[in-house]
């Protein structure tokens, strides 16, 4: 698999993780902060998110919670640092 696939199905998989965790997220009501108990992410966006939508609020508020920390926002997202750093760099483009 050459460098290209690989990182395709690196997004793939970690967008899989994104989903599920959304998932279990709003089914647990297991969010503080800005989503309340019996909101969803629906109440947040305004409208159903699509999974850039979700993901970049996820990424901004692990950053948040973990003080800027990459390595601990990456613990809390369930993916590496180096995957959080590169899709950090993808927002700044």
């Amino acid at each position: 698999m050459d460098d290209n696939n690989k990182t395709k199905a690196e997004l793939v998989k970690e967008l899989e993780k994104l989903r599920s965790l959304v998932s279990d997220m709003e089914s647990k009501r297991h969010l503080t902060g800005k989503l309340e108990k019996g909101s969803s992410l629906q109440d947040i966006f305004g409208k159903f998110p699509t999974l850039k939508e979700v993901d970049d609020y996820m990424i901004a508020d692990a950053m948040e919670r973990s003080n800027g920390n990459q390595g601990a926002a990456a613990a809390l997202l369930g993916i590496t640092r180096q995957a959080l750093n590169q899709r950090l760099k993808k927002r700044k483009a």
